[in-house]
């Protein structure tokens, strides 16, 4: 949980300085499906697995001064499961 607080933490900030900067984001959302969540070879774990995402772009071009932050924020639920959601 403090990871994802610090990614938006730090989503937040790129944003408030967003002067002749470039941002681009999007949002994504699914379901998708696992016939071996634990990848063993007894005991498998068929399961839905519900994800969520966020991807942000940042670019800002200054003089000499070339920044490109790219953040990749995903979460995946496991419906049904003993695994804990990541």
């Amino acid at each position: 949980m403090n990871r994802s607080l610090a990614a938006a933490g730090v989503a937040a900030a790129l944003l408030a300085t967003t002067a002749a900067a470039e941002v681009e984001y999007s949002v994504e959302a699914g379901v998708g499906t696992s016939d071996n969540i634990g990848r063993t070879a007894e005991d498998d774990d068929r399961s839905p697995i519900l994800t969520t995402g966020l991807d942000l772009i940042w670019l800002r071009e200054e003089g000499l001064v070339y920044v490109d932050v790219d953040v990749d924020l995903s979460y995946l639920i496991y419906v049904d499961s003993d695994y804990v959601c990541d």
